[in-house]
């Protein structure tokens, strides 16, 4: 009986599997076919918009004047973590000759903690005009300033 058995295993197994002609054809064609690698790529990406995407802050931002800040500050965020500020208070005219040019520039570190910029000035530049915020929220891929009640945004250049 238990050759019977094994014998018709055999059968089914060898009748089941590939014949000779298939197998040398198939040989050649690589396994697994290239599509189904990709197949499963997309179910990461699908996954990836439930989850709010992290702005990118690196880069250049202006916000124009705000509340009391009567003036034009732009603001260069550097993937190295440095930053550099820029105050238009009061620019030079073009072809005008001025005792001081009226921007102020200010240069120092910056960090990302969840949705918070925060700017440590290493150089303050000269005294005029408003001070620098030590914090900016990240909201909705811009970078705000918020003073009380007011936010300044800042729009990416």
């Amino acid at each position: 009986m238990k050759n019977i058995s094994l014998a018709a295993l055999l059968l089914v197994v060898t009748a089941c599997g590939p014949s000779a002609s298939t197998t040398s054809s198939t040989s050649s064609v690589p396994t697994p076919p290239p599509s189904e690698p990709t197949a499963s790529a997309p179910s990461t990406s699908e996954a990836a918009p439930t989850a709010a995407p992290k702005p990118e802050v690196v880069g250049n931002w202006s916000s124009p004047e705000c509340a009391e800040r009567k003036y034009e500050r732009k603001i260069s965020l550097a993937a190295d973590g440095s930053f550099a500020s820029q105050d238009l208070v009061s620019p030079c005219p073009p072809n005008a000759k001025c005792v001081w040019s009226g921007i102020v520039d200010r240069k120092g570190t910056w960090s990302l903690t969840g949705e918070e910029v925060t700017l440590s000035a290493t150089e303050q530049g000269k005294p005029a005009g408003s001070p620098l915020p030590s914090k900016l929220q990240v909201d909705k891929g811009a970078l705000v300033e918020v003073s009380g009640n007011t936010r300044c945004t800042y729009v990416k250049q």
